[in-house]
């Protein structure tokens, strides 16, 4: 199973620390500041055959929330089961932007070297 932990600085001088965790085809996202870890916001979104829009349920937190969103963009892009906890005190633009270009650049990296590493069919 793939695990990356990454701290990321905002503009605004922000830590987040994000957690990716890929158990059997699918994304573990927990997304914290530095200084309060904690879970208190945990959102699952799984593709759906019958429809463009993946299923979302909230288990923790708000249902209208920034964690829902990222969940939904997440499941949507990489057709991937995916749970995002978003335990972030401001879900401020630029907060959120510096987060899920950050988010995107790990994932492509992971694929790059999961890719990389499959075997050749054929061979």
């Amino acid at each position: 199973m793939e695990c990356t932990i990454r701290n990321i600085t905002t503009e605004a001088g922000v830590v987040v620390a994000h957690f990716l965790m890929y158990p059997n085809g699918s994304l573990f996202v927990w997304l914290l500041s530095s200084e309060s870890p904690s879970v208190h916001d945990f959102h699952t979104a799984v593709p759906s055959q019958f429809s463009s829009i993946p299923s979302v349920s909230t288990k923790v937190g708000e249902l209208e929330s920034t964690g829902r969103t990222l969940a939904l963009k997440l499941a949507k892009k990489l057709n991937v089961p995916v749970i995002v906890s978003w335990n972030l005190e401001s879900d401020s633009p630029e907060i959120i932007a510096a987060v899920e270009t950050s988010l995107f650049k790990e994932i492509k990296i992971i694929q790059a070297k999961r890719s990389s590493h499959s075997p050749v069919i054929g061979a």
